[in-house]
């Protein structure tokens, strides 16, 4: 090489590797001549150069003659030194580098600046500094995703940051947020992590109609946090469902597994937005809300609460397939238990259900479920 740069094994993979954890993407840290680098990498591995982020010289090589790794990404380093790097790193379990000659050794050459070992030994997310939310204020939802997929904690420090910054995490690109938080429920627990988001204030920064949902509670509607505990309880019953597909669906659940299983884009498959669907499913309840004799009724709310869920998934930049999907599950979510009301349920009646759910009418039982 015409110049000697310095080249460390940073974040993620070492994270993994301290955990004993398989990871299947690599980063680089290069202290010069970054796109040359990865240029020369992608030649050597005989892998596909691609440009991430031109102006901070990110770039990705995906790797396709090794099964054991998919990716790996190059930067420039951020400073003059590592320790400069490192301090804008997001969290401490991410903050740990090696240098490329010590990669055969990686414990006993462990670059820790910030503790970094310690917390992931305890099982802990912690910011690397008090400007970590500012810097980037998607790392607040980063942070629940994390948690939910490792099985850690998040400190006192980092929740006590995420709820000042709560209001700030809009400023993130909508693609962005909408990537973390279906990460985020795409883990079979993240009832868990959307319950830290509310108790953080992070749910209702991100999503407007949870703060009028909860407010429902002091005028009609009997749980103590109103419709959105409603909804959280929804949510926390189809994760049940979910585990418990054998139990409910002994004969079928293979068949409805790969069902639910399947795909509209990255990180999006019908569990996902179903879980999705159960969050906000009854939002329009407060705008339909009547007291009809001495009950209170919704009438309508079902389709009102389609549209104004499809409002957020626009702004979410979701694809029409998916605010289709989600729109068509909450207008007919009320036509199983309206249907099971009867005393007899015909075969026409039974027949038209099918005929106008089609495809989503599992979809739509386990909601009413």
């Amino acid at each position: 090489q015409e110049t000697k740069i310095e080249i460390f094994v940073v974040g993620g993979y070492i994270r993994d590797y301290l955990l004993n954890k398989h990871s299947d993407d690599l980063d680089f840290a290069v202290s010069a001549s970054a796109q040359k680098f990865a240029k020369k990498l992608a030649h050597a591995v005989k892998g596909k150069y691609i440009v991430l982020h031109g102006e901070r010289q990110i770039y990705r090589i995906a790797v396709f003659n090794n099964s054991g790794l998919k990716y790996i990404d190059v930067s420039m380093m951020q400073g003059k030194t590592i320790l400069e790097d490192l301090k804008q790193r997001d969290f401490t379990l991410n903050a740990l580098a090696v240098k490329i000659e010590h990669f055969d050794n990686i414990k006993k050459n462990l670059i820790d600046f910030f503790n970094c070992q310690s917390d992931i030994k305890n099982r802990q997310i912690n910011i690397v500094s008090d400007k970590t939310f500012l810097t980037d204020p998607l790392r607040i939802l980063r942070a629940f995703r994390i948690a939910g997929e490792l099985n850690f904690k998040i400190s006192k420090n980092t929740m006590s940051c995420m709820k000042k910054y709560s209001k700030i995490i809009t400023k993130s690109a909508p693609e962005r947020i909408k990537n973390e938080f279906f990460r985020i429920l795409d883990h079979p627990n993240a009832s868990e992590q959307i319950m830290l988001m509310e108790v953080s204030g992070v749910l209702e920064g991100l999503f407007p109609p949870v703060s009028m949902m909860k407010k429902s509670a002091k005028n009609f509607y009997y749980h103590p946090k109103g419709l959105f505990q409603h909804c959280f309880q929804t949510l926390q019953s189809f994760e049940k469902i979910l585990i418990n597909l054998d139990k409910y669906f002994p004969d079928t659940k293979d068949r409805l597994s790969v069902h639910l299983h399947e795909k509209f884009s990255d990180n999006v498959n019908r569990i996902s937005l179903l879980k999705f669907i159960a969050l906000f499913h009854d939002c329009a309840k407060p705008e339909c809300a009547k007291k009809i004799g001495k009950k209170m009724r919704f009438l309508g709310h079902e389709n009102l609460g389609a549209e104004k869920t499809a409002e957020i998934m626009k702004k979410l930049k979701m694809s029409n397939k998916e605010i289709d999907y989600a729109k068509k599950i909450i207008s007919e979510h009320m036509r199983p238990s309206n249907l099971a009301k009867s005393q007899i349920i015909t075969n026409k009646a039974r027949l038209k259900l099918f005929r106008d759910i089609k495809d989503n009418t599992p979809d739509v039982l386990l909601l009413a479920m």
